[in-house]
């Protein structure tokens, strides 16, 4: 490993083995074995599998993905927390009387669970969350890039379809898999799978299937693991090792980061490199801070609701659809931080929230082609009052930190806005640890200088 940072080339992956290919991308998934390679599809045999798994609704894909994500968020009988692997698959089985892929019977939507969770699988206690187990079986793959819409699903599989009959291939016709390696937010060099099972199976030798490692046995219906092997992938990790102690290696140059002046415009560490507002921070409190942020542009969508977190959501796919080429030059733009609500409050429980994503103001500000979403430049500095928490952030959790931010606010005499509060939410759905959020207000009758 270590002749790796001295110019020596790394081991290269043995396709005709079982692997961890490399557009995991150090993340781990299903270990495939290329059996044949064509222009436009590849043959593979996936080894012996375990997912957990939500049937939903044709194309309700959201409800089933949060199902899952609770599961592995720590929603289970041992209440463990698990990694986010990839992909994340959705299987589609058609009607009989389909004849263009939009007749579905059944849609299911599967995470990819690790060997590393045997031999006790945790067990999900929704009961709309079940686990799988899958033999090795042998599939054809065709992937494409882009953003994947429903249509782009169908062509692909009319594609791999028409290539597998001009090659003589056999395959089941009216069921298919459709797989996703990436986040919502990243926009370019994105890769999707269309996979079709081969039928018949083809024999394969008992060593071919195995590669020297162990398997499991998981009853679908009832989720009980019965372990007669254990399914020991650990060198599989290596490189994803190697890649971490790569980037390790590559921090220590013998020069410190020059610090930031906080009191100045700067782009705080929390950001992680990503492109957000700048602020300058006046004072940190044990429970809150005091900020400055300068003129900032968002572009936005409103709705008046009673349900803060469902009016986040519809907004925030509203706003994904916008960076995604939803605008008036087609064009798409990088997805910045946070993920902003302005929530003002009205009569009873209704209240107006308005989710916004930041404008990089150094790049191109495309109008959107949506009524309902609308730029907007913020050109004043503006001081408010920030108190931040870690998790996953509810409306029940954004209004506890509110009230204890308030708390602090009247503690100290501090003299803030009513009526109207800030969120922001700095992470991706699966990152699981580490997560930052905040809520904050405004200063009142307080000048900026």
């Amino acid at each position: 490993m270590f002749g790796w940072f001295k110019g020596e080339e790394k081991p290269p992956i043995d396709p005709k083995q079982f692997h961890i290919p490399e557009f995991y991308r150090g993340t781990n998934g299903p270990l495939i074995k290329v059996l044949e390679t064509h222009d436009d599809y590849e043959v593979r045999l996936y080894e012996k599998t375990q997912w957990v798994s939500s049937k939903s609704p044709p194309g309700e894909f959201m409800g089933a993905f949060w199902r899952l994500y609770s599961y592995i968020g720590g929603k289970n009988d041992q209440g463990k927390k698990m990694d986010m692997n990839m992909p994340v698959r959705m299987y589609i089985k058609l009607s009989e009387e389909d004849e263009d892929g939009s007749k579905v019977d059944d849609f299911v939507v599967s995470f990819f669970l690790s060997s590393s969770l045997l031999p006790e699988l945790p067990k999900p206690t929704d009961e709309q969350v079940f686990l799988e187990q899958e033999e090795r079986r042998v599939t054809y793959v065709a992937n494409f890039s882009g953003m994947a819409t429903g249509k782009d699903w169908k062509d692909s599989r009319k594609r791999l379809m028409a290539a597998l009959d001009r090659d003589g291939k056999r395959y089941v016709a009216k069921e298919y898999f459709s797989a996703g390696y990436d986040p919502p937010y990243k926009l370019w060099n994105r890769r999707n799978e269309m996979i079709l099972i081969a039928d018949p199976q083809p024999e394969l030798d008992e060593d071919e299937s195995t590669d020297n490692r162990d398997m499991f046995e998981l009853s679908r219906n009832t989720g009980d693991c019965s372990v007669y092997r254990v399914f020991d992938v650990q060198t599989n990790h290596l490189r994803f090792k190697a890649y971490f102690v790569q980037k390790m290696f590559s921090w220590f140059k013998g020069e410190e980061k020059p610090k930031k002046d906080t009191s100045e415009f700067h782009y705080p560490d929390f950001y992680n490199g990503s492109i957000g507002p700048r602020f300058k921070l006046l004072d940190s409190d044990e429970d809150y801070e005091t900020r400055i942020y300068e003129s900032t542009k968002w572009v936005s969508t409103d709705m008046e609701t009673s349900d803060y977190g469902d009016a986040m959501s519809k907004g925030f796919w509203k706003l994904f659809g916008y960076i995604g080429g939803k605008n008036e030059t087609k064009s798409k733009v990088a997805m910045t931080i946070p993920v902003r609500g302005t929530v003002t409050q009205h009569e009873g429980e209704t209240k107006s929230v308005v989710t916004s994503f930041f404008v990089d103001q150094s790049k191109d500000c495309p109008a959107p082609t949506e009524e309902t979403v609308f730029v907007k430049e913020e050109s004043e500095e503006v001081k408010v009052y920030v108190r931040n928490f870690g998790g996953f952030a509810k409306d029940h959790s954004y209004k506890e930190n509110l009230q204890a931010l308030k708390d602090s606010l009247d503690r100290d005499g501090k003299c803030y806005v009513t009526g109207v509060y800030f969120t922001a939410g700095y992470d991706p759905p699966f990152k699981l640890w580490g997560r930052r959020n905040e809520v904050y207000v405004q200063a009142a009758s307080e000048n900026t200088d």
